[in-house]
């Protein structure tokens, strides 16, 4: 999670700490609502982090950070959907590397 998402959480109150524990707990609408809007966002940043790697603009051990942050997000059950829905727009070069990635909502 990037600096301006504990910002956005702390400034509301709220534990960014949930993201951690998402999948293993009951959460309140108002965390589920969080999750799903970080989701959106950083799906953004991590295709644009993707088209950078792609050409070049992102050494090696950056983009396997930032793979770690895509399974993440990938495998945050309370917002899949918004990959699903925001995958449409997505290259088919970085669905497949989204989609290679081990599916923990679907074991």
């Amino acid at each position: 999670m990037g600096m301006e998402t504990a910002f956005h959480w702390s400034d509301n109150g709220m534990d960014s700490e949930v993201f951690f524990r998402a999948n293993d707990s009951e959460l309140t609408k108002e965390e589920i609502s969080y999750l799903r809007t970080d989701a959106n966002v950083w799906w953004y940043i991590y295709e644009s982090d993707f088209e950078q790697y792609e050409l070049g603009l992102m050494e090696e051990e950056v983009w396997q950070a930032k793979l770690r942050g895509i399974e993440s997000y990938y495998n945050l059950c309370v917002a899949r959907d918004i990959y699903q829905d925001r995958s449409q727009m997505f290259s088919e070069n970085f669905k497949e590397v989204v989609q290679s990635m081990q599916d923990k909502c679907n074991e």
